[in-house]
């Protein structure tokens, strides 16, 4: 009876060794199952986090994009009125003499400067903003310089100006 005692504790020892051996054998594969399904559960539950963020990639994309060609755009019409300035930049002479001539004097004056005109005052550009009057004069002067361009003749022209000296000083309007 001993005997029959020991082979059945011996057969249970073998039987928890032969388990222990298989768990030992399947442990780096269970690791990896567990490890696998981990990432599964993160991925899961980032997944909906993960598509927002796509989205939003992708609608910067699409509003870089856009501001993209906005800004060439902006930048070709810039480029168009600098191209268009220098043209007009050759009238300066023109519209200083008619300027003069509106004022009675040379003390102010247009320069066509790189980027378009500068308002000159005894022959250096002024600080402050110009009179109401002098606006007046300068935008009634390049209108007027305006008339002939492109070839047009002002002898074909009727033109209608509603008080143009109306904010003269006394000194312009004599």
């Amino acid at each position: 009876m001993t005997l029959g005692l020991v082979n059945a504790w011996v057969g249970t020892l073998n039987a928890a060794i032969k388990q222990h051996n298989e768990t030992f054998a399947q442990f780096t594969q269970r690791q990896d199952e567990a490890r696998l399904a981990l990432r599964r559960h993160h991925l899961a539950d980032k997944s909906q986090e993960f598509q927002n963020a796509c989205d939003a990639v992708s609608e910067a994309k699409t509003d870089v994009d856009a501001r993209t060609l906005s800004y060439n755009q902006l930048q070709e019409q810039a480029t168009d009125l600098r191209s268009r300035i220098k043209e007009h930049g050759q009238a300066a002479e023109k519209i200083n003499r008619l300027i003069e001539a509106y004022l009675g004097h040379k003390e102010l004056s247009i320069a066509s400067v790189e980027k378009g005109y500068e308002i000159h005052r005894r022959g250096r550009p002024i600080d402050s903003s110009p009179s109401e009057g002098e606006k007046t004069a300068i935008a009634l002067c390049y209108f007027l310089s305006r008339l002939e361009a492109e070839g047009r003749s002002i002898k074909d022209r009727i033109l209608v100006v509603d008080d143009p000296i109306s904010s003269l000083d006394s000194r312009a309007l004599n």
